[in-house]
């Protein structure tokens, strides 16, 4: 069995390996995409700039008769294009008018360039994606029927099926509709930002040029990067569903990946069948749990246990099929900070405690290590973030590009996104925070599919559905010491955010506020939420767990 085992795991291993390999192929079309739009900016910089600005009357003018002519033939060729490829109705046709202005032209001709990319990456991941389901239904099967020692009557696949599984919607979207989103919606949004942004506050060529290309070159080739793997991952399970559907296994268990970066929720699932992890939670977790989650489940056999798994060494980063261990097991074994943070839970009747007044230095000096230099830029000056109103503008400008940020506090950024990742919590707390009424109004918007119309009874139902994610692309403050949140009287939403051990953040020196910050680009699972009488008002209360 040992070996057998063996095998079965080898198939996650294998399709980690081919995704990989994929994402690999799919980065170097990225790079040409980024430079053929590189040449499309900076052309049209070189062409309409003046003392090395572009003016809002050059950009605002109407293209000549030449050049009208000259788009019309361009509209006509990518008209044609669409046409053939299939995805003319993918378009917003408001971009074909050919009586536009220069800035108009370029953001069109951008938009277009994005839509042929998201085409053929769209029919690429597509045929990827059949290919993966169903060799990895056929691998299961295979090994399910002991390497084929005994012969079953089972349904196969059909070219058809395949495209229903890999088209179905699942967390409120399929796969082409995230690609689409990515391309014609989020980039292009950020694009026309930013050219604007330059505009208005007169930046010079190389500054829009390098504004403009971070979208395409980090934002959007990391949006791909995830959403290969994590759409893999999806498929993998369905395919596990039918294998073990058609075997008739009825049972199955959690496994865990073993990584640096494994959160606390996955590695508590770890060894837990569905029965168990259903009694746990009142519900049965799906499996990817989470964007980049690399974790799976493994078919329950009378007379069968767990001898192996997939682990990848924290030091090297090679992966390899180890001796099996839980997930308790194998912390203990890689870290120190984990056998503190066990110690502390012994101690402790909850697993995600809340932080007392008087012990808010202790976590200052465990997890807010900061350099000299670090520190003064982070706390000090009109750049700085900590206790400072720039924090807000810094935040705003991670959010939505929409305002001119200074060299000075794009540098902020950055220290502050290295701080965070030195330092590690060194137990599981529950900390909070508070937004104001803006913050559901735009959630609502940008989950308009799953919630409909914006009404406390439908975020209620879509917060307690136990599929509701939360991902900020700003910093979090929040507080570790609840009565120390200077929002709690004059805002309406609280955030009760539990937080693992082993989780990085920056504990600061702000006692008044008892700060505890998360980093950008954090991923928050949503796990219910309620409305609660507070003194002369109601409250909305939202419970989320950080994941990376």
């Amino acid at each position: 069995m040992r070996y057998w085992q063996k095998r079965y795991l080898q198939i996650s291993i294998d399709r980690d390996r081919k995704d990989q390999d994929y994402i690999r192929q799919m980065q170097k079309e990225y790079r040409r995409l980024s430079k053929s739009m590189y040449k499309e900016i900076k052309g049209w910089i070189d062409r309409y700039a003046d003392n090395d600005q572009i003016s809002s009357k050059e950009a605002q003018q109407i293209l000549s008769k030449k050049e009208q002519k000259t788009w019309s033939m361009t509209l006509e060729q990518f008209r044609q294009k669409a046409i053939s490829g299939g995805y003319e109705q993918e378009l917003n046709r408001e971009y074909f008018k050919s009586r536009i202005s220069r800035l108009e032209q370029l953001q069109r001709q951008l938009y277009f360039e994005l839509a042929e990319m998201a085409n053929n990456q769209e029919a690429a991941l597509q045929s990827y994606l059949k290919e993966s389901l169903n060799e990895s239904y056929l691998r299961q099967i295979y090994e399910l029927t002991d390497q084929g020692a005994f012969s079953l009557d089972f349904s196969r696949y059909s070219s058809y099926a395949l495209q229903v599984a890999i088209s179905k919607p699942w967390k409120g979207n399929n796969f082409s509709g995230r690609i689409w989103k990515n391309h014609l919606k989020t980039i292009p949004d950020r694009l026309s930002k930013t050219m604007s942004l330059s505009i208005l506050h007169g930046w010079g060529v190389d500054r829009t040029v390098k504004e403009m290309m971070f979208g395409i070159d980090s934002v959007l080739r990391n949006r791909m990067t995830t959403l290969v793997q994590t759409e893999s991952a999806h498929l993998a399970e369905v395919a596990n569903d039918k294998a073990m559907a058609e075997t008739g296994v009825e049972e199955w268990e959690w496994l865990a990946t073993f990584e640096a970066h494994t959160c606390d929720r996955c590695g508590g699932f770890d060894g837990k069948t569905s029965k168990e992890l259903k009694e746990k939670l009142g519900y049965i977790p799906s499996c990817p749990d989470h964007p980049n989650c690399r974790c799976t489940r493994v078919p329950v056999i009378d007379g069968w246990k767990s001898k192996s798994r997939w682990h990848r060494d924290p030091i090297t980063g090679k992966g390899s099929v180890e001796n099996y261990q839980t997930f308790d097991q194998w912390k203990k074994s890689n870290t120190d900070e984990i056998k503190q943070a066990q110690e502390d839970a012994k101690s402790s009747k909850t697993k995600y405690a809340k932080v007392k007044k008087e012990d808010f230095d202790k976590f200052i000096k465990q997890s807010g290590k900061v350099s000299a230099r670090d520190k003064k830029i982070l706390y000090e000056g009109k750049d700085g973030y900590i206790g400072t109103t720039n924090s807000f503008k810094i935040n705003e400008f991670l959010r939505n590009n929409e305002i001119n940020l200074s060299d000075a506090s794009k540098n902020t950024i950055r220290v502050l996104d290295r701080v965070i990742k030195k330092n590690t919590l060194k137990q599981a707390v529950s900390t909070n925070r508070w937004v104001e009424n803006s913050w559901l109004q735009d959630y609502a918007k940008s989950h308009y599919r799953e919630i409909g119309s914006i009404s406390v009874e439908n975020l209620l139902k879509h917060f307690n559905s136990g599929s509701a994610t939360f991902e900020s692309s700003g910093f979090v403050s929040t507080s570790l010491v609840p009565s120390k949140n200077l929002f709690n009287k004059v805002r309406n939403i609280k955030m009760e955010i539990e937080v693992p051990k082993g989780a990085q953040v920056f504990v600061t020196e702000n006692h008044i506020e008892s700060e505890m910050i998360l980093n950008k680009g954090s991923f928050y699972e949503i796990m219910g939420a309620e409305i609660r009488q507070l003194a002369n008002r109601e409250i909305m209360v939202i419970k989320m767990l950080w994941k990376g």
